[in-house]
């Protein structure tokens, strides 16, 4: 779970510490107060497209730290994949947004790169934003309910095979064709000869 963020020159976000309790978090405030700020930053920090207008106008760079702790075994076996130690239970996530549009991800002070982030933040948080249930009822969306690293090679797998059956399947309907192609010759010339037997043509 998330137990600490840490916000600086993000938007208008100047810098903001936030601590998480076990159970129910609620950010309240007016429109326009800075609340889904709060979310963008999550959104950021696991691996969102971002871009230079995100960092304050009288800043380098906007600075976003996550804190989490109770990893899962997926998480240690990606971490040990990237080499990457933790202590008691616990990794940080950051991400340094440069005012010309640069990102750089660190895990536990590791630069890493966008790809690693979204491997590890896959199992670390899920956002949940008005009206995301609708997404449910497009099919395009249906893979991305489920996708995770064992899905993607199983995809990745099933596309493969796919694309031999259809080249074979390709293969196998020209030969129809010309299995049809042939048979119609056969009865032309076929008839075309009994045509011919009949005339009983002399020299």
């Amino acid at each position: 779970m998330l137990t600490n963020l840490h916000i600086q020159n993000f938007a208008i976000i100047d810098a903001i510490d936030i601590d998480f309790k076990k159970g129910l978090t609620v950010i309240t405030g007016e429109t326009g107060a800075g609340k889904s700020l709060i979310i963008d930053a999550i959104s950021l920090l696991i691996g969102s497209r971002s871009s230079s207008t995100v960092v304050r106008s009288d800043a380098s760079k906007a600075i976003i730290e996550g804190t989490f702790e109770g990893l899962n075994d997926e998480i240690y076996q990606t971490l040990n994949e990237l080499d990457i130690d933790t202590f008691d239970d616990t990794i940080v996530l950051r991400r340094d947004i440069y005012a010309n549009g640069k990102s750089v991800f660190r895990i536990n002070g590791v630069s890493v790169s966008l790809n690693d982030i979204v491997k590890v933040s896959l199992n670390l948080v899920d956002i949940h934003i008005q009206n995301d249930n609708l997404r449910l009822f497009n099919p395009k969306n249906y893979l991305s309910f489920i996708d995770d690293s064992i899905i993607i090679d199983l995809v990745k797998d099933y596309q493969k095979c796919l694309n031999e059956y259809l080249l074979k399947l390709k293969k196998y309907q020209n030969l129809i064709n010309k299995k049809e192609e042939i048979t119609n010759n056969i009865d032309y010339l076929s008839f075309q000869l009994e045509e011919l037997k009949k005339a009983n043509l002399k020299v």
